[in-house]
């Protein structure tokens, strides 16, 4: 028994002293570099730039202006009546003329995470849980129930009916 054990032992020893000549001789795996290949793998600005070339055939518009919405991070943009854009994020609801001027802004209380504006010019802005609905001039109109701790609301649409 003894013998078994004895052998056992220097089996293990020399896994061991394998396993660490494997561990020790393979390539380094640092940011940027490929694993043993040796070659350099593209920065992220040049792989975006690859990503960035499309086929202009399947371009169906482009950006006409730029407006400042005073807004630091933005979640939400819609077009309502009367071509005016509404803007959310940071906390704020944002209206612009067609020309692009703020023409007012709303706070809301919290921060929105989508926002849609009916035929009515009534806004419905999404907020993580639950709906704010808000007159042309901002005023509060009514507020959706929430959908609880497992709601997201992430997008909105409004239709007809």
């Amino acid at each position: 028994m003894k013998r078994l054990w004895t052998v056992l032992a220097i089996l293990v020893g020399l896994a061991c002293a394998v396993m660490g000549v494997m561990v020790i001789r393979r390539p380094p795996m640092r940011p940027g570099v490929g694993f043993g290949t040796g070659s350099v793998r593209p920065s992220f600005d040049d792989q975006m730039a690859e990503m960035e070339k499309i086929d202009p055939k399947l371009v169906i518009g482009k950006e006409a202006a730029r407006y400042p919405t005073g807004i630091t991070k933005l979640t939400g943009v819609a077009a309502g009546p009367d071509d005016r854009i509404y803007a959310v994020g940071d906390k704020a609801l944002v209206v612009l003329t067609p020309e692009g001027r703020p023409s007012s802004r709303v706070d809301l209380g919290g921060a929105p995470t989508c926002v849609a504006v009916g035929p009515d010019a009534t806004v419905y802005v999404g907020m993580m849980d639950h709906v704010e609905l808000l007159d042309a001039q901002g005023a509060r109109k009514a507020s959706w129930p929430s959908l609880g701790s497992t709601g997201w609301i992430t997008s909105i649409a409004v239709a007809e009916n």
